[in-house]
């Protein structure tokens, strides 16, 4: 049904988002990342760009370990009164930010998050509009409390 089709798209954007992001932020980092930008919200690439710029101008990047355990896990996908799409996402990061210069480790922690995020139609395209980490655990988890 189309409330199912709805829901459907918004879980692919919101999952490409975190794709292009990862991307973006990788070396170099590009805050730019067209990809990126393309799956956000004009008030989100606010906060996102930002947070990458600072990035940038720390000297950091990010990078996936030799045998990545990240992963995502879309709890549920729900169609709002005002036509978004809340995403309940339990992801697991183990993501490695570093200094470029120096190849030194800043963050090599492993967690697990639950995520909420909000995902609209925007121009005809599913755009990330929002997310807040709900809950973190240290280590790779499940989300369930």
């Amino acid at each position: 049904d189309e409330e199912t089709r709805m829901e459907e798209a918004a879980k692919a954007a919101f999952l490409a988002y975190y794709d292009a992001y990862q991307e973006a932020a990788a070396e170099p980092v590009d805050p730019e990342n067209a990809e990126m930008q393309a799956l956000i919200t004009d008030e989100h690439k606010v906060v996102v760009t930002r947070n990458l710029q600072d990035r940038e101008a720390r000297g950091e990047a990010v990078r996936l370990p030799t045998n990545p355990k990240s992963s995502h896990d879309i709890r549920s996908a729900e169609l709002q009164p005002d036509g978004a799409v809340e995403i309940v996402d339990c992801q697991v990061d183990d993501s490695i930010v570093y200094e470029v210069e120096t190849g030194a480790v800043v963050d090599d922690d492993v967690v697990t998050k639950l995520v909420i995020g909000s995902v609209v139609l925007e121009g005809g395209n599913w755009k990330v509009a929002f997310t807040e980490i709900s809950q973190m655990w240290s280590g790779v988890g499940t989300c369930d409390t």
